[in-house]
């Protein structure tokens, strides 16, 4: 019978690793890793993972790396403001619309060539609108409003930094 390399590593208290679980490394305490998972860091304590292939650090999700994607992950489900440091969203609209509001992260004056930010629907139901802001078109629609309605829509905004936002 051959030995199999769950590749484990955990430094802290009272962790629980899922027997079929594997590439886990825990720093801190409390934690659980559940479920036949992969590739899963996490830094800090009193955490449950259950999703594959993602850092955590202090219970705020870091990177998705089964994406392919090293930037910062946020996960919302309900209307929220962008914030220039973070480009990635996982956004949940079970309980309802969600508003993302984009204007926020343009100072008047300034210029933010290249911002991109990755946008993911997780579920079916309802929908998500983006609004740039009135001085800022969305693939030159002047209403500056751009929908997502379906799940598992990925969808990129890129701000040019001239006013003119596009879906790439």
């Amino acid at each position: 019978m051959g030995t199999l390399n769950r590749n484990v590593h955990v430094l802290g208290k009272n962790n629980f690793v899922d027997p079929g679980a594997r590439n886990i490394s825990i720093v801190g305490d409390n934690n659980k890793v559940q479920g036949a998972i992969s590739n899963v860091t996490i830094v800090g304590d009193n955490k449950t993972v259950t999703e594959s292939g993602t850092i955590w650090q202090d219970g705020v999700l870091r990177s998705d790396n089964a994406n392919g994607r090293g930037e910062d992950v946020v996960r919302k489900s309900a209307d929220f403001n962008v914030e220039i440091h973070v480009k990635q969203y996982l956004i949940d609209t079970s309980a309802g619309d969600v508003d993302v509001d984009m204007e926020s992260i343009f100072v008047t004056g300034e210029i933010y060539p290249d911002y991109k930010v990755f946008i993911k629907k997780t579920v079916q139901a309802n929908k998500i609108t983006f609004s740039s802001g009135t001085n800022i078109t969305i693939d030159g629609f002047a209403d500056g409003t751009k929908d997502i309605n379906n799940k598992n829509t990925n969808l990129q905004l890129w701000y040019e930094g001239y006013g003119r936002m596009f879906v790439v």
